[in-house]
């Protein structure tokens, strides 16, 4: 019984420092620039002026139909 209460205790501290190791590597910025890749870029104003032949929203309104 003592063996596996310091096996689970050891476990649980090496899960907290990787989880808390890996949070703080992302969370900084060459960390996030490392994990998302430096040449994923998204231009969203590029995006949005080039977008053509886009789907029109169609909308029927059927809030005066009575039967």
């Amino acid at each position: 019984m003592r063996k596996t209460y310091w096996f689970t205790v050891a476990a649980v501290a090496l899960a907290l420092l990787v989880g808390a190791g890996g949070w703080a590597v992302l969370n900084s910025p060459a960390g996030a620039a490392k994990a998302v890749g430096s040449g994923v870029q998204i231009d969203p104003l590029r995006a949005m002026k080039n977008a053509k032949n886009l789907p029109d929203a169609h909308f029927d309104d059927y809030s005066v139909v009575f039967n």
